[in-house]
């Protein structure tokens, strides 16, 4: 978990150093909630390009690890939740932002294209049975829950869904004191999620969207010289 109140004062500390503008807390909190879900896909990205660069076929231990590095930013947000199975359509949280699988007791649920699913019916070699059963997304309601398709319809029992949360929405709140002027810090304020680790990535990638929004080049150009010099490191 990282402190907002941190990094708000950090990001207002850059960009007044200068006397380059102010960054309202609505404004950052907006801001703030997509830096973390662009944190949240780059590390589901380094993931994968580091199991998958030939140069990383080694498998290194301890502190030179960087594949668990990476997969322990993810684990932050990973759940575990179980469902009765009712019928062969199940609601899921509505907070999934990617499965990572789902069990029928000890029986792992194959994912299905729906597409292919007339072709995988035709056939007893591929039609899901209790013993190898499957599942297919169906649709996302408009509350964000998500429905998926049990197969074979026989199927009963309880679910066990392994998964990647969305991050809770970060929030910097405050009280506005007329006297002072000021913006003043509240207790309630909903810290990042992230991990502790990418708490210097965040700060590059708020100021990135700050100095958009506050139409100042010189700070865009510092945020993404700052990333890119960080993503040249990963690739040494």
């Amino acid at each position: 978990m990282i402190a907002i109140n941190n990094v708000y004062k950090t990001i207002l500390s850059i960009i007044n150093k200068e006397q380059r503008g102010f960054l309202p807390p609505n404004q950052f909190n907006k801001i703030a909630k997509q830096a973390q879900l662009d944190l949240l896909d780059k590390s589901f990205y380094e993931y994968n390009r580091f199991l998958n660069n030939k140069k990383n076929k080694r498998v290194n231990s301890g502190y030179a690890d960087i594949p668990q590095k990476i997969k322990e930013k993810i684990d932050v947000f990973y759940k575990i939740d179980t469902e009765t199975i009712a019928s062969e359509q199940i609601v899921l949280n509505t907070d999934i932002y990617k499965i990572i699988n789902i069990l029928s007791s000890d029986t792992l649920l194959e994912e299905i294209n729906p597409v292919e699913l007339p072709y995988i019916k035709s056939s007893p070699l591929t039609n899901p049975t209790t013993d190898f059963p499957a599942y297919y997304p169906n649709a996302t309601s408009v509350d964000g829950a998500i429905t998926m398709n049990i197969l074979p319809t026989t199927l009963t029992g309880i679910l066990t869904v392994h998964y990647i949360k969305t991050p809770t929405d970060p929030e910097w709140k405050f009280t506005y004191d007329n006297s002072t002027e000021q913006y003043e810090y509240s207790g309630s304020s909903v810290n990042f999620e992230l991990h502790p680790s990418e708490e210097v990535d965040l700060i590059i990638k708020i100021l990135a969207y700050t100095g958009v929004i506050i139409k100042d080049p010189t700070v865009v150009k510092s945020a993404s010289d700052s990333e890119m010099l960080n993503i040249n490191k990963e690739n040494a």
